[in-house]
Order: C-alpha cells, then sequence, then structure tokens
C-alpha cells in the first residue's frame, strides 16, 4: 500500500512503505487511497488529501497599446482612461496623453498606469487582472 509522507500538512513524498519500516517519531506516514492521485504538493489536513491551489497567473511586465485597450474595453473602461487623461492638467497631462498615444508598450510598473488605477477606482489586484487578461488578446 502507498503511503504519504506528510510535513507542514503538505505530503513531502509518497511511496511504498514496506513491512518492518521504522519512520522516524516526527514523520506522519498516511495511507494513501488507491487512485486517489494524491502526488508530493498535496495538502493535508490531518484527514483527508486535497490538490494544491492552482498557482496564480503572474503579472506580465508589460502588454502592448493593442492589448491594454482592447482588455480596457472589454470592461467598458477604454474611454473613462481616456476622460482621465484629458483630465490630467498641464505638461504632466500633455505627457501623460503622449505616453498613452505613443509608447509602444504599457509597463504594469509604470508612473502613468500608477497614476490612473486609482483615477479609475482600481485596485493593484484589478490592474494585474487587467494586465494578465490583456496579454491573452
Amino acid at each position: 500500500m502507498m503511503h504519504a509522507l506528510i510535513e507542514n500538512g503538505k505530503v513531502a513524498n509518497v511511496g511504498v512503505v514496506y513491512e518492518g519500516f521504522q519512520p522516524d517519531p516526527q514523520v506522519t506516514l498516511v495511507p494513501v487511497p488507491q487512485g486517489s492521485g494524491v502526488a508530493v504538493g498535496w495538502l493535508f489536513n490531518g484527514q483527508t488529501f486535497s490538490p494544491p491551489p492552482p498557482r496564480p497567473v503572474p503579472v506580465p511586465e508589460t502588454v502592448s497599446p493593442r492589448q491594454a485597450r482592447l482588455a480596457l474595453l472589454g470592461i467598458g473602461m477604454l474611454s473613462a482612461v481616456e476622460q482621465a487623461l484629458a483630465a490630467i492638467p498641464g505638461a504632466q497631462g500633455a505627457a501623460a496623453r503622449i505616453d498613452w498615444e505613443y509608447a509602444t508598450e504599457v509597463q504594469r510598473k509604470s508612473p502613468l498606469i500608477a497614476a490612473l488605477g486609482p483615477a479609475l477606482g482600481l485596485t493593484a489586484e484589478q490592474i494585474d487582472d487587467l494586465f494578465r487578461s490583456a496579454v491573452t488578446l
């Protein structure tokens, strides 16, 4: 029968435990149900196994202007961005509009994105999600 070696609530190893095997007293060995698919990295809460949560999709550092605009259009915020840019006064506003219009890439960590997020009522996580979405377009 297969057993899982549990460390800190996670499966550290899965294998056959042979008769006479004496595990370290600090190691927890738990029988693994046949066909369950339990593997290294699964979680164990003391009674049941569960697969680990999916890894978060990384946030792209850059997207193309096309991708950014399509992502914003998709959530109905493209015109709001253009209005927010138009509302920035003086040379700072002119520079922001030039960046938006002529940049060859939109950088997640740019000052323009940092300023637009709050102006549009977007959280950092929502902006990250927009970049994740944009990169697929």
